[in-house]
């Protein structure tokens, strides 16, 4: 199912794109601007979003909530961090490089021959210049939030061992202040769950109730992770000393037990899409930024050649009728009807972003559920090694073809 959507729906549109040029010579009629924007940039994103999000509905994963805008060293968009100060005096120079690549990217497509290499650079310039700001805003924003994220997701994987340690020690009758203390002796030195327990202890010493150790505002140690999974065991844990020691330390081994296999069917799941994942990875970092960058080069030494083959019969004063009688055809290219190879580009470059975009969703909600964070980060980085990918791709197989015909 998945591999009809992405070959159907991504790759075989983009081979079709080749068709256009031989349209103006052949059919007579060429596809307007207008017509390739409509389909390749809205329609079929559309659509291939639609599949692909309704698979993912389909499909038997659940994710703990991760709310890291709630994380007091969180970024907000635009923000960068200096020091242990926050600005969004960074903003400027995104918008500085965007404005400078599109300057020289619209100065290329200026050239006046309608197939020229620098159609091809320019308009790969110009999508650098709507992407590349987006790029450097994106970057310290999903960084650091992610690195929040890893933090808090890590320490919700250590819960259930340091649960069962902790139900273990309190099983023997310990009680909560004195197993804790206990506790951070046992766990490993690394484990970032170790200053989880640490505060709480530190807490609890100084004269506050469990529950003001955990949920209170302004010393609660709930306040430094906010995530769904260890809120809902943290309120488990204030709960359970009112039923005694002994059985709050049977009650935290039973949930370690849960989220263990919580974990082990997350990890099944994941293997079971891992055909699915690794398929449309190896479609989005190789396959579609070098067949839209195959498509350009090809689409543009095609309108070149046909322009020549235009003008040439063009000149053959008087042998119009005899050409006919002899193909059946005249070859006669209006370079009006032809699609200028700047705006193919265009079209075929965000083509290619947006499919990345879909695909990028996908493959991030199927490894990290609904994290924009990581969905972020590879779009990004997906987009930003298409565009690199697509320009090299498109100009190299334009220089290389252009060169041996005119060697002939």
């Amino acid at each position: 199912g998945i591999s009809i959507v992405t070959y159907l729906g991504i790759l075989l549109p983009t081979l079709i794109t080749t068709m256009i040029p031989l349209m103006s010579t052949f059919v007579g009629k060429g596809m307007s601007p207008l017509t390739l924007i409509l389909i390749f940039n809205i329609a079929l994103p559309i659509i291939n979003y639609a599949l692909l999000t309704n698979y993912l509905r389909m499909l038997p994963i659940h994710f703990s909530t991760v709310e890291v805008s709630k994380h007091p060293e969180s970024l907000k968009f635009g923000e960068i961090r200096i020091g242990k100060k926050k600005t969004r005096m960074y903003i400027i120079l995104p918008f500085l490089l965007s404005a400078l690549l599109f300057y020289f990217g619209f100065t290329l497509i200026q050239a006046s021959e309608p197939f020229h290499i620098s159609k091809i650079f320019g308009g790969c310039l110009i999508l650098f210049s709507f992407i590349s700001g987006l790029l450097l805003l994106c970057y310290p924003y999903y960084s650091n939030n992610i690195k929040i994220s890893k933090k808090i997701s890590s320490i919700e994987d250590q819960f259930s061992e340091s649960l069962v340690e902790l139900g273990t020690i309190m099983r023997n009758g310990i009680p909560l202040e004195q197993a804790l203390e206990k506790l951070q002796e046992k766990l490993h030195k690394e484990w970032e769950i170790r200053d989880l327990y640490k505060t709480i202890s530190h807490n609890l010493k100084i004269g506050y109730t469990l529950e003001e150790a955990v949920f209170s505002k302004k010393i609660g140690t709930i306040g430094r992770y906010p995530s769904e999974l260890i809120r809902n065991i943290l309120k488990v844990f204030v709960e359970l000393p009112k039923k005694g020691i002994i059985l709050m330390g049977e009650s935290l081994i039973t949930i370690s037990t849960f989220l263990k296999n919580i974990k082990k069917v997350s990890i099944y799941t994941k293997e079971i899409l891992s055909d699915i994942t690794s398929e449309l990875t190896i479609m989005k970092k190789v396959m579609v930024p070098i067949f839209c960058g195959m498509m350009v080069g090809i689409s543009g030494i095609m309108g070149k050649i046909l322009v020549s083959i235009s003008n040439y019969f063009a000149s053959l004063v008087g042998m119009e009728s005899y050409l006919k009688g002899m193909t059946g055809f005249i070859i006669t290219t209006d370079i009006r009807k032809i699609i200028p190879l700047e705006t193919f580009t265009l079209s075929m470059g965000f083509y290619g972003i947006e499919m990345l975009f879909v695909v990028s969703i996908f493959l991030t909600s199927i490894e990290y559920g609904n994290d924009k964070y990581q969905i972020m980060k590879s779009c990004c980085e997906g987009i930003l090694l298409f565009l690199v990918l697509f320009t090299i791709i498109g100009t190299i197989i334009y220089s290389l073809v252009t060169s041996f015909i005119q060697g002939l």
